[in-house]
């Protein structure tokens, strides 16, 4: 996988990834080159917004919060529970999370 990864990430390899549809880079060269805001109608508004995002699960544990989404939400779709009961169970397990990590009061 690290092997793929290094691969994927070369400056080549990118520039020919933009020119497909969805094919946004995380090179900030890239995503700032003329190439990449002509490549499709939708990558000069993409480049553009990404000095507003934020990722709300920028908190040490996202590993365990990620975990407990995924394991609930896979549940609901699954029909193993519904989705109240999985959304339930996410807020109740993150709420702990984030209260033992000292997150939340």
């Amino acid at each position: 996988a690290k092997q793929f990864i290094s691969w994927f990430l070369e400056t080549d390899k990118q520039e020919q990834w933009i020119t497909k549809k969805a094919g946004f880079t995380a090179d900030t060269a890239i995503l700032s080159s003329e190439a990449f805001r002509q490549a499709t109608p939708y990558n000069e508004p993409f480049a553009e917004s990404l000095d507003y995002l934020q990722d709300f699960w920028n908190v040490p544990v996202y590993n365990e919060l990620l975990a407990v989404a995924q394991q609930h939400l896979g549940e609901a779709l699954d029909s193993v529970t519904s989705s109240q009961d999985a959304l339930n169970a996410i807020a109740e397990k993150h709420g702990k999370i984030m209260q033992d990590a000292g997150l939340r009061k």
